[in-house]
């Protein structure tokens, strides 16, 4: 999954709340995706602007996400193991 998908799930899911922040709002509300080449980013018409504060946002709830998604798997295979490990 890529960093901006991160960051709309975990916007719809209420597991990340932005600070009101104008900049970063209007970025955000401006990011289209573009088809041909697979990636968000800002519209290709009119003033471009910047998404430099989209782009930081979305780099770390997508590192935390990730870094949580490690952690449980972490976790469930240490609880396998013990279980293993009680077992026999």
């Amino acid at each position: 999954m890529e960093p901006y998908e991160y960051l709309r799930d975990a916007i719809y899911d209420g597991r990340v709340h932005l600070p009101r922040h104008p900049k970063l709002q209007e970025e955000l509300l401006k990011l289209e995706f573009d088809a041909r080449r697979q990636k968000v980013d800002h519209p290709a018409h009119g003033n471009l602007g910047s998404k430099d504060l989209a782009d930081a946002v979305a780099g770390v709830v997508h590192q935390l996400s990730r870094r949580r998604e490690v952690l449980h798997e972490e976790r469930a295979r240490r609880s396998e193991s013990s279980q293993f490990t009680a077992c026999g």
